[in-house]
């Protein structure tokens, strides 16, 4: 249609403007008339079809947001999901111990918070004033040392801890065999959570350079410590045996892992196939559950009597901890 210039012809101006008025308003009357039609099209469809998307009627529906955790935890009890009875936890509300990180050649240390370090000396005898340890492995280890004590096997000192980057860059610069020593940025000692220990030298010097090791791979895990690289396991660690490397992953998991002959790779896949796994230690039961987050969330049993710690498994994954009530 042609535009018209009030300036040139003002009266065929004006009727320009009503032919576009009338036209606007039909249209308008149009749109209406079909948006109802669709209306009580859908209306109808829903009334003899419920449930069903009359766009798309191929389509599976959806899980909600909501959807339990435990649909994505292989596993789980089955009654779970028929039961109100789990609780949701933000991880960013939650303290990561990261007791069970598997760092490997594959799997890199995150970044340790090294306010979590505390010195070995002069509670335990270390390699230097130097060495320090995540808090709570220093707590097992004084225990650790004080019962290889009582044994006869002791006494031990702590050779190495924590490492920081540079460190680890310094010593894999050395004559270390590779078999023997992580990259710098994938070794255990970035998290506090390992430890090397030796027997004091005279005690070296009379029953040998691994004295008292044995007690301790037969004793450590009722610490929390286990013997991490196995001589049969070499294959899988990608390190030859070290019978003074020892990892703290906190129990039950430690009992676990050395009363059925694992490494860390090993009982990390575990978890992730069976999603669950029961634990006696003692007269103790534990319920280690293996989740995959969603949105950033984990779903707990809710139970007033359990109690509950998680770990990040450095693979995307957690491991969730309750302790329950005393086995009969």
């Amino acid at each position: 249609m042609a535009k018209f210039s009030p300036h040139v012809n003002p009266q065929r101006y004006r009727g320009y403007l009503m032919r576009k008025r009338r036209a606007r308003r039909a249209l308008m009357k149009f749109l209406l008339v079909v948006l109802l039609l669709a209306g009580g099209a859908f209306l109808i469809f829903h009334t003899f079809f419920p449930g069903q998307n009359p766009l798309d009627l191929e389509d599976e529906p959806a899980l909600p947001v909501s959807a339990p955790v435990e649909q994505y935890a292989p596993g789980f009890d089955e009654g779970l999901l028929e039961r109100p009875t789990n609780q949701t936890f933000s991880l960013a509300g939650l303290w990561d111990t990261r007791y069970l990180e598997l760092i490997n050649r594959q799997h890199a240390a995150q970044e340790m918070d090294e306010r979590r370090l505390v010195r070995v000396t002069p509670r335990l005898d270390a390699r230097d004033d130097s060495v320090q340890v995540a808090h709570t492995v220093m707590d097992a280890l004084i225990e650790l040392f004080s019962a290889a004590n009582a044994a006869g096997v002791g006494p031990f000192f702590v050779a190495s801890g924590f490492r920081d980057f540079a460190h680890q860059v310094a010593l894999y610069e050395t004559d270390i065999p590779r078999e023997l020593i992580m990259p710098p940025g994938h070794s255990e000692h970035h998290t506090g959570l390992a430890v090397d220990i030796f027997a004091l030298p005279h005690i070296q010097e009379r029953y040998g350079t691994h004295a008292g090791l044995d007690w301790l791979a037969e004793n450590a895990w009722r610490y929390g410590f286990i013997l991490r690289y196995l001589e049969d396991k070499a294959h899988i660690t990608e390190i030859d045996y070290e019978p003074w490397h020892f990892r703290y992953v906190g129990i039950p998991h430690a009992f676990y892992i050395m009363e059925n002959g694992l490494v860390l790779e090993e009982y990390i896949q575990l978890l992730q196939d069976l999603g669950e796994l029961e634990i006696t230690v003692g007269d103790q039961v534990y319920r280690v559950i293996h989740q995959m987050p969603i949105d950033g969330t984990i779903t707990v049993p809710n139970d007033e009597n359990l109690t509950f710690s998680i770990s990040g498994d450095n693979l995307g994954g957690v491991i969730i901890t309750m302790r329950q009530a005393s086995a009969d």
